[in-house]
C-alpha cells in the first residue's frame, strides 16, 4: 500500500490549506465564470446566490470535519491517558467548588475496589469505601480546602475493597484559580500506594528489630558519624564502659576511653580506615577501670562507620593464667621423676620426657629409627602383655623389666591413659630400689621373728676402760650385717654411721658420757646394701664406786619407716591442700561460746587473704559479706545454731581486692551435755564461676526468648499428645491473622485459618500423614492457602518439628503471599526474555560450566555457525573451538568470576563450515530454571581483524618504502657530498704544514670527524635499507648482523638456522631481519646478558624466529610495565605479517622472544 505524502493527509493544518485554496479560487474564477456562462445580469445574480449557498455548505462540512477530527483526537488522547493511569494505579478528579459536582477518570472506582462506576457521580458512594477509621480524617480536610482554609488537599486513608483486603490511596489535589480572588476547582489525582505503606511498615518493623537486637546484644557496639564527633552506643557498651548515651555527648569519649595519645591516634586511624578487620586496646572505664577490649569497624554508605567491641580482659587474664599453668606443666614434665611416654596409633612412641632419657638412655631423636617397645622389652611374650596394655589404656598398674640403651635391667611399673582418640600417655616409676628394699624387707621379716623384729630394736654395751663393745642380733640387723663374719667396735661404726652424721655422732656420745645420759638421731648406711637408715639412739652411763663412768649402754631403733609415714601423711596433708585449691573449698570450725574460729589455709585462699592479716571473729566474718547478703547469712547461722545444720549462699566482698565472690557453706552444729551450741564447724566453697555462668544463662535464655518474639517468621510450640500450644510469638498471630487466645489448641486452629470444611478436612489429612510418618522432608509444607479473621487470603510455608523426648511440636510459618505475586510476574518476565534472547541479532548461547554443554541456543546462532539447534544441543563448547585452543579455554573457564557482562576477550571460534572466524565474547552467570549456567554474547571481529591486518601491514610497508627513500637520500645526495668534501681535505694536506700548530690541529680534528661522518652516514644507509638481505637472503643476513655484535662486545652469540634454499617473500624477509636487529639490540642494550641464542626455524606452515637471552629480565605483570618503542615496532611488524608474538620474562632468568610466522599466508 502507498503511503500519503504527509501534506495530503487529512488534519487540522491541511484542511486549513485546502480551504483556503479552494476559497481563493473559488472567489477568483466563480465570477468569471457566470459571465462565460451568461450575461444576463438576472442570471448572473440567481447563479451568485447559488454561488454563495455553496460556498456556505462547503464551508460548513469542512468545519464539521476539522471539529470531528479534532473530537476524535481528545478522546484518544483520554483513552490513552486512562490506560496510562490504570497501569500506574492512579486516577484524576476535579472538583467544582460551586456546584459541588466532580468528574473522575475512568478507573477511578477501580482504585476503591467498587465493581463499576456508579451511574451518576456520588460522593458518599466512594465515601462509604473508606475505611471507617479514616473518613472524618478525609471529610475535615476536604471542609478545610471548600472553605478557603487551605489551599491544597493532601491525605493518605485506607480503603476496605469487598474482598475485605485493605488498600491505601494518596489523594493530592491543588486549587485552579478562575481569577486573583475566586478560585473556582479543585484538581489532583489519587493514587493506590498500598506498596509504599507495605514496605514503611516492613522497614518500621526492621528497625524496630535492628534497634532491638543493636540494645541488647551482649557485645559492645558504637555508630561514628564521619567525623568521629557524633557516637551512639547500645546498652552493652554503656554495662562495659560505665559511659552512658547522654554523658558521651557532653564528654570527648575518644580522649576518655583512649587516654594514651598513640593508642587515641591509633583507634582514630581504625575507625577511619573502617576495613572490618580486629584491633586490641587498653581502654578505660568510667570508673578508672583499665580493660582490654578488641575492636572491628566497618564503613557504612553514608560515611558513617559501625565498631563492633568484645570486652577480652576476662579472657586474657585466663590466656595468662594458661600459659603459666601450661609452663608450670612443662616445668613439671621436664622435672618430674617418673618416666612419661606418648604415642600414637597402637605402639608408636611418639614423646618421652627428660628423666625417661636420663634414666633408660633413649632421647626423642632416637624414636623415628627404632621400635622402642621391641627395643625396651626384648621378651616376646613380655612384649605382647605391653602392648596389650598399651591397647587398653585402662589407667591400670603393670610391673616391667626394661632393658636401658645401656643394657642394665631395671623394675618398673606402668600405666596408661587415653588423652584423646589418638593420643595415649604412658607412666612409669622406677621401682628398682624399692624392689630392692622390698626384698631386704623381707629378709628383715624373717629375722625379726624375735621381740627386736617387732621394734626394729638393737641394743648394745661398751666398755669405757677396754673400748670393748657387745651388740645384739637386732644390732647387726639394723647395721645390716652378718653376726657370723663381724665384728662391731666403736671404731667400726665409723664406716656404718653415715659419714654426714658421723661428727655430730660422736659429740652426742661424748655428751651421754659427760651428762650420763643423751638421745639423739642420725643416719647409718647399710654395710651391704649401702641404704641410709635412720636411727633413734638413747644411751645412760653407768659409773664405779670412785664415780667414774665406766660402761656405756644404750639401745637403737631404725625409725626409717615412721619418718616414710611422717613424709605419707605430711603428703596426703598436701594432697588434702591441694583438692582445697583445686576445688576452690575450705573448711572451718567456729567455737561459739568464745567466738574463736580456726580456718584452714583453702578458706583463706577462697575469700584472698593470708593467715593472720585478717581477725576471725565473727563480727568481722559479718563485715567481709556482701551488705544485701549480711541479714540472710545472719539468719541463717542462728537457725543452724538451734537446727544443727547450715546450708547457705551469699557474698563476700575480698577485703584485699574488694572482687565480689559468690559461696556456699554448709555447716553442723555440736552440743554440750546440756545441749547448749559448742561448736560449729563446716566448709565454705567459691561459686563464683557458676554463678556468673548461671547469671549468663538467664541472660542468654532472655535473650533467645526476645529473639524469638522479634523473629521475622512465625514460631509456636505445641504439645504433641493434647496439641494445646505453650508458646506462641506475635509473628505466628500475625501471620495466620487470628489472635493467640483464639488459635489456643491444634483443632481451633484448623477451624479457623481452613474455613471451608471440605479444604480443612483435606489439610488435617494431609498433616497427619505427614506427621505420622515421622519423616522431616514431609513435614514442610509449601504454598499453603489460609484465611485470616478478616477473610483475607494469604500463601505461607509451615514446617512443623518434632520434638518427642519433651512431647513438643515447633511450628514455623512464613508469609509467602508477596513472594508468590513476584515469581508470578517473574514467569512472565522470564517469558519477554526469553523472547529477548531468541530476537538478538547476535549469536547468544547459554552453557554448563560442569560440562561445558550447550544448554541453549538463540536464532542467531543457529543462522551463523551454521548448525542446527539439535546438533547443538549435542555439543560442547569446545566442539566449536580450534584444537590447539581448547585447553586455554577450559583453564579461563575454571578461574573465579570467569565472566562479567562488559569484559570481552578475543577467541577463535569454528563454524560447521570450517571456516575459522575471531570473535570477541562477553557474559555472565545466570540462574536458569535453578541451575547456575552462563550466558554468552558472541561479537564477530573476523573482518575487523582482516582490515586490521591490512592496516599494519601498509603501515610497515610504508615504513619500509620511507626507509628506503631516505637511504637513498642519505647514499646519493648527503653520502656523496660528504665523500666529495673528504677528497677534497685529502688534496690539501700536503700544504698542511703551511698553516701554524694549531691550525694543523683543527684541521687533523675537523679532518677525522668528517671521516667519522662519511662511516656513519654508510651505517645509517645500510641500517635504513640493509642490502645485504636484499643480496645473500635472510640467513646470512641475519649471520652478518650477529658477527659485526660479537665483534663489538664481549657476549657470546649462537645461531642456528634451516632455512638454506628456502625462498621467502621480500617482505617477509625484510621485517623478520628488522624483527632480530631490534631484539638483538635489546638484549645487548638493557638486558645485560652474557649469552644470546638465535634460531630461525621453518616447519611445514610456519617460520619461527625465537631469541632468547641469560640477562636480567623483567615483569610483565607489574602494574608500571609499559612496552618500550622496540617491542611496539617487533609487535607491529609480526602483525603486518599475520604472525604470533610470544614474550617470556621474569627478573632474574632472562627474556624469551618467539616469532610465528605463517609463510603460506604470506607467500
Amino acid at each position: 500500500m502507498r503511503r500519503v505524502p504527509k501534506l495530503l493527509e487529512l488534519n487540522a493544518l491541511s484542511i486549513t490549506l485546502f480551504y483556503l485554496i479552494f476559497a481563493t479560487l473559488w472567489i477568483l474564477l466563480s465570477d468569471q465564470l457566470l459571465i462565460w456562462i451568461t450575461n444576463d445580469p438576472q442570471l448572473i445574480s440567481q447563479y451568485q446566490t447559488l454561488k454563495g449557498i455553496f460556498y456556505v455548505i462547503m464551508t460548513g462540512a469542512f468545519l464539521f470535519y476539522l471539529i470531528t477530527l479534532s473530537n476524535k483526537k481528545i478522546e484518544n488522547e483520554k483513552k490513552r491517558t486512562d490506560k496510562a493511569l490504570k497501569v500506574t494505579m492512579t486516577a484524576t478528579w476535579s472538583l467544582d467548588l460551586d456546584s459541588g459536582k466532580i468528574k473522575r477518570s475512568e478507573h477511578y472506582h477501580e482504585l476503591y475496589g467498587l465493581p463499576k462506576k456508579p451511574k451518576k457521580d456520588e460522593q458518599e458512594y466512594y465515601f462509604s469505601a473508606i475505611h471507617p477509621e479514616d473518613q472524618d480524617d478525609v471529610r475535615q480536610k476536604l471542609d478545610l480546602v471548600k472553605k478557603g482554609e487551605a489551599d491544597s488537599f493532601n491525605v493518605d486513608y485506607r480503603v476496605k475493597w469487598p474482598d475485605n483486603s485493605i488498600h491505601w490511596l494518596r489523594s493530592q489535589a491543588t486549587l485552579i484559580p478562575e481569577s486573583e480572588s475566586h478560585f473556582a476547582t479543585l484538581a489532583g489525582v489519587v493514587k493506590d500506594v498500598t506498596a509504599q505503606k507495605e514496605l514503611e511498615e516492613k522497614f518500621a518493623r526492621e528497625k524496630e528489630l535492628f534497634e532491638s537486637i543493636f540494645q541488647n546484644i551482649p557485645i559492645m557496639i558504637d555508630v561514628n558519624s564521619p567525623d568521629i564527633t557524633s557516637i551512639r552506643v547500645n546498652k552493652a557498651y554503656e554495662d562495659i564502659t560505665g559511659w552512658t548515651q547522654e554523658e558521651i555527648r557532653d564528654k570527648n569519649i575518644m580522649k576518655e576511653v583512649y587516654p594514651d595519645p598513640a593508642t587515641r591516634e591509633k583507634a582514630k586511624q581504625v575507625i577511619d580506615e573502617a576495613n572490618g578487620e580486629w584491633h586490641e586496646f587498653e581502654t578505660l572505664t568510667k570508673e578508672g577501670e583499665k580493660r582490654i577490649q578488641r575492636w572491628a569497624n566497618i564503613r557504612l554508605s553514608d560515611g558513617s562507620t559501625v565498631g563492633i567491641g568484645l570486652d577480652v580482659t576476662e579472657q586474657k587474664e585466663l590466656q595468662r593464667m594458661h600459659e603459666r599453668d601450661r609452663r608450670e606443666l612443662q616445668k613439671v614434665y621436664d622435672n618430674i621423676p617418673v618416666f612419661v611416654s606418648l604415642y600414637k596409633g597402637r605402639k608408636e612412641v611418639h614423646r618421652i620426657n627428660k628423666y625417661f632419657e636420663d634414666v633408660i638412655g633413649y632421647k626423642d631423636e632416637d624414636l623415628t629409627s627404632a621400635d622402642l617397645v621391641f627395643e625396651l622389652i626384648p621378651d616376646r611374650d613380655d612384649r605382647i602383655e605391653a602392648e596389650r596394655h598399651l591397647e587398653e589404656a585402662d589407667g591400670s598398674w603393670l610391673d616391667f623389666k626394661l632393658t636401658t640403651k645401656s643394657g642394665d635391667i631395671i623394675d618398673t611399673t606402668w600405666t596408661v591413659i587415653k588423652v584423646t582418640s589418638s593420643l595415649k600417655m604412658g607412666i612409669g616409676i622406677d621401682t628398682t630400689e624399692l624392689k630392692q628394699k622390698e626384698r631386704e624387707l623381707k629378709d628383715l621379716n624373717k629375722r625379726y621373728k624375735n621381740a627386736e623384729k617387732l621394734a626394729r630394736l638393737g641394743h648394745w654395751k661398751r666398755n669405757l676402760k677396754t673400748n670393748k663393745s657387745v651388740v645384739s642380733t637386732g644390732f647387726f640387723e639394723i647395721a645390716d650385717m652378718d653376726p657370723e663374719k663381724e665384728t662391731i667396735t666403736f671404731d667400726a661404726l665409723k664406716d656404718i654411721v653415715h659419714e654426714e652424721d658421723w661428727d655430730d655422732f660422736v659429740s652426742n656420745v661424748e655428751k651421754g658420757i659427760e651428762k650420763g645420759s643423751n638421745d639423739f638421731h642420725y643416719r647409718i648406711v647399710g654395710q651391704r646394701t649401702g641404704n641410709v637408715k635412720h636411727i633413734h639412739e638413747l644411751e645412760k652411763v653407768e659409773y664405779d664406786e670412785d664415780g667414774k663412768p665406766v660402761i656405756l649402754s644404750g639401745t637403737i631403733q631404725d625409725i626409717t619407716e615412721e619418718l616414710e609415714y611422717q613424709r605419707r601423711l605430711q603428703e596426703l596433708t598436701n594432697r588434702y591442700r591441694r583438692a582445697e585449691e583445686i576445688a576452690t573449698f575450705g573448711h572451718w570450725q567456729r567455737n561459739v561460746q568464745t567466738d574463736e574460729a580456726v580456718w584452714s589455709q583453702g578458706f583463706y585462699d577462697a575469700v584472698g587473704l593470708e593467715p593472720g592479716e585478717y581477725d576471725t571473729s565473727y563480727e568481722s566474718l559479718i563485715n567481709m559479706i556482701h551488705p544485701d547478703d549480711r541479714e540472710i547469712f545472719d539468719t541463717a547461722f542462728k537457725e543452724a545454731l538451734e537446727t544443727g545444720s547450715l546450708n547457705v549462699r551469699y557474698r563476700i566482698i575480698k577485703p584485699t581486692t574488694g572482687e565480689v565472690g559468690y559461696y556456699h557453706e554448709l555447716a553442723q552444729t555440736e552440743y554440750d551435755e546440756e545441749g547448749e551450741p559448742l561448736l560449729i564447724s563446716g566448709t565454705i566453697q567459691d561459686v563464683t564461676e557458676r554463678e556468673e555462668f548461671q547469671i549468663k544463662l538467664n541472660k542468654r535464655n532472655e535473650f533467645i526468648e526476645t529473639t524469638l518474639e522479634n523473629l521475622p517468621i512465625g514460631v509456636a510450640v505445641n504439645q504433641i499428645d493434647s496439641g494445646e500450644a505453650t508458646l506462641m510469638n506475635s509473628k505466628f498471630s500475625e501471620i495466620y491473622g487470628w489472635p493467640k487466645q483464639v488459635m489456643k489448641n491444634v483443632d481451633t486452629f484448623f477451624e479457623k485459618v481452613y474455613p471451608d470444611e471440605q479444604y480443612r478436612r483435606k489439610m488435617m489429612d494431609m498433616v497427619r500423614a505427614d506427621m505420622a510418618s515421622k519423616d522431616p522432608e514431609r513435614m514442610s509444607w509449601k504454598g499453603i492457602e489460609i484465611t485470616t479473621s478478616s477473610g483475607e487470603k494469604r500463601i505461607v510455608n509451615a514446617k512443623n518439628i518434632p520434638v518427642y523426648d519433651q512431647n513438643l511440636m515447633i511450628s514455623t510459618v512464613v508469609d509467602v503471599t508477596a513472594q508468590a505475586e513476584a515469581e508470578k510476574r517473574l514467569a512472565e518476565s522470564e517469558h519477554n526474555y526469553r523472547l529477548l534472547f531468541q530476537k538478538s541479532p547476535q549469536p547468544m548461547w547459554i552453557f554448563n560450566p560442569e560440562d561445558l554443554a550447550f544448554v541453549e541456543v538463540n536464532n542467531a546462532a543457529v543462522k551463523h555457525y551454521g548448525y542446527s539447534r539439535k546438533e547443538f544441543q549435542q555439543m560442547n563448547i569446545l566442539d566449536i573451538r580450534p584444537e590447539s585452543d581448547r585447553e586455554e579455554v577450559k583453564a579461563d573457564i575454571e578461574k573465579p568470576n570467569h565472566l562479567k557482562l562488559g569484559v570481552n576477550k578475543e577467541w577463535r571460534h569454528i563454524k560447521k563450515n570450517g571456516e575459522l572466524i575471531y570473535v570477541t565474547i562477553a557474559g555472565s552467570d545466570i540462574d536458569y530454571f535453578g541451575n547456575s549456567f552462563r550466558l554468552i554474547l558472541v561479537n564477530d571481529i573476523t573482518k575487523q581483524k582482516e582490515a586490521e591486518a591490512m592496516v599494519l601491514s601498509s603501515l610497515v610497508e610504508g615504513e619500509n618504502k620511507e626507509r628506503a627513500r631516505i637511504a637513498r637520500e642519505l647514499h646519493d645526495g648527503l653520502g656523496q657530498y660528504l665523500a666529495a668534501a673528504n677528497m677534497n681535505f685529502d688534496a690539501v694536506q700536503n700544504d698542511l704544514q703551511k698553516l701554524d700548530e694549531r691550525r694543523q690541529k683543527q684541521f687533523k680534528k675537523g679532518l677525522t670527524l668528517l671521516k667519522h661522518a662519511v662511516t656513519e652516514t654508510a651505517q645509517i644507509s645500510r641500517n635504513l635499507l640493509p642490502r645485504v638481505v636484499h643480496d645473500y637472503g635472510l640467513a646470512l643476513a641475519i649471520e652478518a648482523l650477529i658477527d659485526n655484535y660479537s665483534s663489538n662486545s664481549d657476549i657470546e652469540i649462537t645461531y642456528y638456522h634451516n632455512i638454506d634454499g628456502v625462498k621467502l617473500p621480500r617482505k617477509v624477509e625484510l621485517n623478520l631481519y628488522r624483527i632480530a636487529q631490534e631484539g638483538i639490540s635489546n638484549a645487548i642494550k638493557y638486558a645485560e646478558a652474557s649469552q644470546i641464542n638465535v634460531q630461525l626455524i621453518k616447519d611445514e606452515l610456519d617460520l619461527i624466529l625465537s631469541i632468547d637471552d641469560n640477562g636480567k629480565g623483567f615483569d610483565l605483570s607489574a602494574p608500571d610495565f609499559k612496552p618500550g618503542l622496540g617491542l611496539q615496532t617487533i609487535k607491529t611488524r609480526t602483525g603486518a605479517l599475520g604472525g604470533d608474538l610470544e614474550l617470556e620474562s621474569q627478573p632474574g632468568k632472562g627474556t624469551f622472544l618467539h616469532i610465528i610466522v605463517p609463510i603460506e599466508q604470506n607467500s
